[in-house]
C-alpha cells in the first residue's frame, strides 16, 4: 500500500496477518506509534515505514522479529536513541533510520547485527563518538552518519580502512 494518501494510527489488529512477510506502508500520511502488536507478524521480512509522520520510538517489542531483513523508518518523527535493542536483529541486512529525531550516542551493541550491509543513521541528532565497534560490521557495504553532531576521531580499522570521502552533489 505504497504511495498512497492512508491516514491515522497502524492499526494494531494488523497482528492478526500472522503470516504477513512484507509490511509496506511508505510514503502515506500514518501518524502516532509503531504499534507494538506487530511483534506477532513472526513471519517479516521487510517493514517499510519510510515517509510518514510516525512518532514516538520503535517499540522494544518489533527487535523480537528474529526473520527481519530489512528495516525502513527514515523520514518520520521517531525519537529516543539508537539503543541496545537494535543488536536483537539476528539477520536484520539493511537498517535505516535517517532523517528521524534519534539523539544521543549510537550503542556499543551494534557490533552484534552481524549480518548488516546497509546501515543509515544519517540526519539525526545523534552525538559523542563514532563507536569503534562498528569496525568489527565486516559485511556492512554502506554506512552513512552524516548530519549528525559526531565529534572525536574516525575509526581507523575495518571497514574505515578503505573509507573515500563522499562529495555531497
Amino acid at each position: 500500500m505504497y504511495t498512497n494518501k492512508l491516514s491515522g494510527e497502524i492499526p494494531c489488529s494488523i497482528a492478526n496477518l500472522s503470516q504477513l512477510s512484507i509490511l509496506g506502508l511508505a510514503d502515506n500520511k500514518l501518524e502516532e506509534r509503531i504499534p507494538d502488536s506487530l511483534e506477532n507478524c513472526k513471519r517479516l521480512l521487510v517493514i517499510d515505514l519510510e515517509f510518514n509522520n510516525l512518532t514516538r520510538t520503535i517499540p522494544e517489542q518489533i527487535f523480537g522479529l528474529s526473520s527481519l531483513s530489512i528495516g525502513l523508518f527514515l523520514y518520520n518523527k521517531l525519537s529516543g536513541g539508537v539503543t541496545a535493542t537494535l543488536s536483537s536483529f539476528q539477520v536484520l541486512e539493511f537498517l535505516s533510520l535517517a532523517g528521524n529525531h534519534f539523539e544521543g550516542t549510537i550503542h556499543e551493541s551494534l557490533n552484534q547485527l552481524r549480518g548488516i550491509q546497509f546501515l543509515d543513521l544519517s540526519r539525526n541528532n545523534s552525538s559523542g563518538q563514532i563507536p569503534k565497534v562498528l569496525e568489527e560490521l565486516t559485511l556492512l557495504q554502506n554506512l552513512n552518519l552524516s548530519y549528525n553532531m559526531f565529534e572525536g576521531e574516525v575509526p581507523i580499522d575495518g571497514l574505515f580502512k578503505n573509507i573515500t570521502p563522499s562529495v555531497p552533489f
